[in-house]
């Protein structure tokens, strides 16, 4: 499937899921955890009325001690008087939580963008109607940085890239980095006047002054890395798509379209290779969801099959492992120690 192709499938699932006919969805039941073995799978945040309130987005902070996710809430209207009730789920809330369920607490009130902690979890930046913020997770202080969308904080907290305009899966401006305390913004990226080429991922490699994107151009797409200054950009791997620095930042883990010999897509292929693009290995064929900080696990999906199947395997290629097979299971997610899997089910 090319880059359009994706982006209106991507905008077809938000419109589905944010408004439902007459008859209520399938919702989320909960937040549910197990050991990244299988066991010990268990229910940790119920929802008290399924109708109304349900959790998504589940993720767990990066020094793995607590884990975030957002609440919805459910509201009915009438598009004319007379007519039957539709309904829309509204992001209320992001809370936080202990790995036991315990200790839920507010994090940001109303509806904000995916929030991203730098590593030791004190920080977290996220964006509201445009608006990039900062908030200590210690004292609850929040600092209003600058105006713009899809924030990424470095792993230190020093700096924040973003952008200034997101739709469909895609990035349509130009990238900005900024100081956390919001001196210095700067374009770091340039898009093209005729948007020919977009950005759908960007994040920085952890121990440099790097950054690794994912240009998408026509029907393919390229990792790259740049310095933070923006100098010395540098092609890491063509057709590649979806990034994620792994091993203290000198591996990266990326996807591959798999096709077959008339060129149509089949499906994907997860890869590995050192931070200069070189020793590129296929670890396995599957959809990659995220994977440990040192990505000695990787977490992914399967589904060739039409069954929405969740395996787990090593960062070597070996112990694939199915862990579950189910197709009521929503967002999983692996622990940064490779020890634990959250997500969502739907009832």
């Amino acid at each position: 499937m090319n880059s359009a192709g994706k982006n209106v499938l991507m905008l077809l699932i938000m419109f589905t899921a944010c408004i439902s006919p007459t008859e209520p969805e399938p919702v989320t039941s909960g937040i549910y955890i197990m050991n990244s073995d299988g066991s010990n799978n268990r229910q940790i945040a119920a929802v008290a009325d399924e109708q109304k309130i349900r959790y998504s987005s589940p993720s767990f902070t990066p020094d793995g001690m607590k884990i975030h996710f957002k609440k919805s809430t459910r509201n009915s209207y009438q598009v004319y008087e007379g007519m039957p009730n539709q309904y829309r789920w509204q992001f209320a809330s992001t809370q936080i939580m202990n790995l036991n369920g315990s200790a839920i607490d507010l994090l940001v009130d109303g509806a904000a963008g995916q929030i991203q902690f730098n590593d030791d979890a004190s920080l977290f930046t996220y964006s509201v109607g445009g608006t990039i913020y900062l908030k200590s997770l210690n004292s609850g202080v929040t600092s209003n940085i600058v105006s713009g969308v899809v924030p990424v904080i470095s792993p230190d907290g020093t700096k924040i890239m973003y952008a200034t305009s997101f739709a469909f899966g895609a990035i349509w401006s130009d990238i900005f980095i900024v100081n956390a305390d919001g001196s210095d913004a700067r374009i770091l990226l340039h898009v093209p006047d005729d948007y020919l080429k977009t950005y759908n991922y960007y994040e920085f490699i952890p121990n440099s002054s790097r950054i690794i994107f994912e240009l998408a151009e026509s029907d393919s797409s390229g990792i790259y890395v740049i310095n933070t200054d923006g100098t010395n950009i540098m092609l890491l791997a063509n057709n590649a798509f979806v990034p994620h620095p792994i091993n203290g930042g000198t591996e990266v883990l990326f996807s591959r379209a798999n096709r077959d010999s008339a060129g149509l897509f089949i499906g994907s292929q997860i890869f590995k290779m050192n931070i200069d693009g070189s020793n590129q290995q296929l670890i396995t064929d599957g959809s990659f969801i995220n994977s440990s900080s040192d990505g000695s696990k990787i977490l992914f999906t399967d589904t060739n099959t039409g069954i929405y199947s969740i395996y787990i395997i090593n960062g070597d290629g070996t112990g694939k492992q199915l862990i579950m097979n189910n197709t009521s299971v929503r967002e999983p997610r692996i622990s940064p120690d490779g020890l634990k899997i959250v997500y969502t089910r739907l009832e």
